[in-house]
Order: C-alpha cells, then structure tokens, then sequence
C-alpha cells in the first residue's frame, strides 16, 4: 500500500481559517488512517506486506508561508511513526518517506534533500539518504531498503 495522496496549503498560521485546516488534515492525515484501516486485513494476511506513508521534508524544516501544510505534513510522519511501531509486529515492513522533488528550503536558506527511513520486520529503524533526483532517487530508496538482507 502507498499512501501518497495530499494537498497543500500556503500562507501563516492566520491565513488559513479553520474550515480549511479542517479539510487539509482530513485529506493528508485522516485519510491516511482510512486508507491503511481499510486495508489492514490484506496487509496482515500477506507474507510481503509493505505499507509506504509519504511526507514532507517541510515538517522538518522551517519553510515560510507553509504553516498547515507543515502541520499535516509532521501529523503524517507521526503517525507513520506510530503505525509503524505497531505493524512491525505483524510483519509488514514499513517504510516512512519524506518526498519532495527537488529538495526543500529552510528558512534558513538551506536546501534539505528528503531522507527515507524505514522500521523493519525486527523493529530496527533504518534511514537511507535519497538525495536528488525526485520520485526516480526514492523508488530507488525504497527498494533498496525492502531488500536488504537482516
């Protein structure tokens, strides 16, 4: 399963109104959590199970303008986190990856690359440095981490 579906936001904190904040939590964190309940009963009886949640490097590092989309962002990677430290018991590998096509920002003009971490079925977490190269350098992550050998 690869959740992978989100929406942005710009603008501070008294730019967005809550009808709005609502909406983009729903759709990048709630519906995160709809998606994986609906298919836990598939991941837990396969013998391959792996579970992609992607996120933000926004929710790491300070990007102006960005303040609810940082907040889904970080809600994503913490319920990853948690999902993640469930599952592991169950044997689905789960790997947790921070997307951005071409890096991110800071607010301290510094360009952070995404990193893409993973809890594997013994529950040891992993991080690979995806670096540039978008989608094609965290495909490139991802498997590298599902197949490594224990």
């Amino acid at each position: 399963l690869v959740n992978n579906a989100g929406i942005g936001a710009t603008g501070d904190v008294a730019a967005n109104d809550d009808v709005e904040w609502a909406h983009v939590l729903s759709v990048n964190v709630i519906g995160i959590a709809r998606v994986t309940r609906a298919a836990l009963p598939w991941l837990r009886a396969s013998a391959h199970a792996v579970l992609i949640n992607t996120c933000s490097v926004v929710a790491n590092v300070g990007v102006p303008q960005r303040a609810l989309y940082a907040a889904s962002t970080g809600a994503v990677h913490a319920l990853t986190l948690a999902l993640a430290a469930a599952l592991v018991r169950l044997g689905i590998t789960y790997p947790v990856a921070q997307d951005n096509d071409g890096g991110s920002w800071s607010a301290y003009g510094q360009q952070v690359w995404p990193t893409l971490s993973l809890i594997d079925k013994r529950g040891y977490l992993r991080y690979q440095q995806v670096g540039a190269g978008g989608y094609a350098a965290m495909e490139t992550a991802i498997q590298a981490l599902i197949t490594e050998k224990d």
